[in-house]
């Protein structure tokens, strides 16, 4: 019976052990890890409990566990004093402080990482001596853990450092495919790239001036905006140290530049910035010509990949300097090719003043004496030659010298001078001159038939452009009036419903806000009615104003009190600011026009909007504003919105209703008062109305001597 006891502790131990291993090998996290270790103890170790924590400082942070807690909802969880007494002491702790000897029923792990202890795991116990029995396993499973973490850290590493490499060559690999025609752009897209796969907070170029006396930042790149070093300057006089680094070393790497003396130039040209940093010399023909300056915001330790990375792209940056000095070169090479002495056609050279400084010998086949020279080009060519140098771009021009005729190009080669190429184009401009009198005659012969074909052309034209006309109009007025009808039924349905429900409504008080709706619904039709009467006066110049004078506090109450209600319904918060004035006009009329703009204001409004109202003073006249936070005004719409019978959807469909009345009725009221009305709206931020009335004559001296 004994030996089958200890028979079934050794495979615990055993299986345990197994469990663990395997968790190790299949862990891809540290907290991975722990979990799966605390399940394997309780259901391979025949434990009740099992949790784990991480070091954070000088307390314990479970991370995670497994089991029945011998103490449900405890906090903190069962054994934390033995798991705190591993953490300091580095070894297996048997029994919490209290436990008698043989009744330990709670044991704690440590486990290391590089020599410091990481986490430890707690195991509890339902039956007494247990985990002394296991106190082999349990120092096996101390070192099998570190182990594990170690191998997760190392596993760790190697995926970073597979994903550097695997960055720092798409880098390079894109850099070695850039064109290096424009050095410009060569620099920064080198610069960029280096700071985004090295995670840098800047990097910069810097070149070699004033025979080695100066590093002078050419380029920057920067994670930060509005920190610039362009043009910032290095003098060897004041650090020598930084300068004969560069020029021993391959590469200046320093995790924190305040700590070493190279590096002090750091605060001269970017004070706050560069806690790290490393610079990698530019060398051109094997002499130093410049550095490029990796900056970091922080301390930190660049390895030797990053020190490699950043040295290959120093010498494409060397290379495109090269490059681009090689082309500069070839192009002055060019240059002075391109001026033969033995041109069979004749050359000129010319300074930007109109200075003829040399002419070759074909210039002679054309002239009798040297005086004729100038007669040879043309009679602007001095103001021609200007331009090309100012431009840097060649210029082509025609001359006619007697018989002959001349083609020129005019060539800038510097500032100050430029090169004319002429080419005899004599026998060219006769044959064009045939082809143009071949082409008049078959011109004529033709625009007798060219004529006739044009006007049946335009006739069909017309005619199809007269009944795509006749088709608009004919479904517009569809349109028109389906949505008319529509609008018009609309509360007369809302008023005969109200009216109906009224009729039967016992309730006093609730009959009366029934007949208060009809009176709404027969109002709104009203409003409808009166949109469509002052268009139609207004087209038949008919429309009368009943002009007096009133103050614009009460016409804005009004309009607020028509709208309270809706405003209410459709959850829209109202903010009204009103800098009182005395106008002098139809107020029904104006109070209709406010009344059109604060609907489209709230029809097309987000439910839990705002609306504003603001009434201020402009010199002599009152500025009314509407504002909303509604769907806003698209652009291509906003020129069409004040036209009558507009709407943006005006199918039978559309989600919006109304008769596209409401925007022409306010421009008419407003215009026929001497004002101005004007939107302006930005697509989902919401639309500004704006009305400009002028204030009553004389109604400042009024008001002033009114307080």
């Amino acid at each position: 019976m004994r030996e089958t006891a200890e028979l079934e502790r050794l495979r615990r131990m055993y299986g345990t052990l197994r469990g663990v291993n395997l968790a190790i090998l299949r862990a891809e996290s540290v907290e991975q890890l722990l979990e799966e270790v605390c399940r394997v103890a309780v259901e391979r170790g025949g434990l009740k409990f099992a949790w784990a924590g991480r070091v954070a400082g000088r307390t314990l942070k479970p991370v995670c566990s497994y089991g029945s807690p011998p103490s449900p909802g405890r906090r903190p969880p069962a054994g934390m004093p033995a798991a705190l007494s591993a953490v300091r002491s580095g070894r297996v702790v048997l029994g919490e402080p209290g436990e008698r000897r043989g009744e330990i029923r709670c044991a704690a792990v440590p486990v290391e990482l590089e020599g410091r202890v990481a986490a430890a795991l707690t195991l509890c116990s339902s039956e007494p001596r247990t985990l002394e029995e296991f106190r082999d396993l349990l120092e096996q499973l101390r070192r099998d853990l570190s182990l594990g973490l170690e191998h997760l850290q190392l596993h760790s590493e190697l995926r970073s450092g597979r994903e550097r490499f695997r960055k720092f060559s798409a880098a390079l690999l894109e850099l070695s495919r850039m064109d290096f025609t424009t050095l410009e752009e060569v620099l920064r897209r080198t610069a960029r790239l280096a700071a985004e796969s090295l995670g840098v907070d800047r990097v910069s170029i810097w070149l070699l001036e004033r025979e080695g006396a100066e590093l002078v930042c050419r380029y920057a790149h920067s994670r930060t905006p509005g920190r610039g070093i362009e043009g910032k300057v290095l003098r060897l006089a004041e650090f020598p140290a930084f300068f004969s680094a560069l020029e021993e070393s391959r590469i200046v790497a320093v995790g924190d530049a305040s700590s070493d003396r190279r590096t002090q130039w750091l605060g001269e040209v970017a004070p706050g910035r560069g806690s790290a940093v490393m610079c990698v010399p530019l060398r051109r023909q094997g002499r130093l010509a410049g550095m490029m300056c990796h900056e970091h915001g922080s301390p930190r330790e660049w390895t030797l990949e990053e020190q490699e990375f950043a040295t290959s792209v120093a010498d494409l940056v060397s290379l495109a300097f090269e490059h681009s000095e090689r082309r500069r070169m070839m192009k002055k090479a060019g240059e002075l090719a391109l001026f033969p002495a033995k041109n069979p056609n004749p050359v000129f050279k010319v300074t930007r003043e109109g200075e003829i400084v040399y002419h070759n010998p074909a210039v002679l086949n054309y002239i009798s004496t040297p005086g004729e020279v100038e007669q040879l080009l043309p009679e602007n060519f001095a103001e021609l030659v200007r331009r090309a140098c100012e431009t840097g771009r060649s210029i082509r021009t025609e001359h006619r010298f007697g018989d002959s005729y001349l083609h020129y190009t005019i060539h800038p080669v510097s500032a100050d001078a430029a090169h004319i190429y002429g080419k005899e184009i004599t026998e060219v401009k006769r044959a064009e001159e045939k082809l143009r009198r071949y082409a008049r005659e078959l011109e004529r012969s033709q625009r007798a038939l060219l004529n006739i074909l044009e006007d049946e052309q335009e006739a069909a034209r017309k005619l199809e452009e007269a009944y795509r006309e006749l088709k608009t109009l004919d479904q517009l007025k569809s349109d028109i009036i389906a949505n008319v009808s529509h609008e018009l039924r609309t509360p007369m349905t809302i008023a005969k419903g109200f009216a109906e429900l009224a009729l039967e409504e016992e309730d006093e008080e609730e009959r009366r806000r029934e007949i208060q709706r009809v009176i709404r619904a027969l109002e709104n039709q009203n409003a409808i009615i009166g949109n469509l009467i002052t268009v139609a006066e207004a087209s038949r110049e008919r429309l009368k104003l009943q002009v007096s004078p009133f103050r614009v506090e009460e016409l804005i109450s009004a309009v607020v009190r028509k709208k309270e209600e809706e405003l209410q319904a459709r959850e829209l918060s109202l903010e009204v600011k009103v800098e009182d004035c005395v106008l002098e006009g139809d107020f029904k009329r104006l109070m209709h026009a406010l009344l059109n703009i604060l609907d489209n204001a709230i029809k097309f409004n987000r439910p839990g909007g705002k609306v504003g109202i603001e009434v201020r003073r402009s010199g002599s006249r009152v500025l009314i504003t509407v504002t909303d936070t509604g769907i806003g005004i698209a652009r291509d719409v906003m020129p069409k919105i004040f036209d009558p019978l507009y709407q943006a959807d005006a199918s039978a469909r559309r989600k919006y209703g109304g008769t596209g009345m409401g925007l022409a009725v306010a421009r008419i009221v407003v215009e026929a008062h001497g004002g101005e009305i004007y939107a302006s709206s930005s697509p989902g931020e919401g639309s500004r109305f704006t009305v400009l009335l002028p204030l009553r004559r004389g109604a400042e001296d009024e008001e002033g001597a009114g307080g």
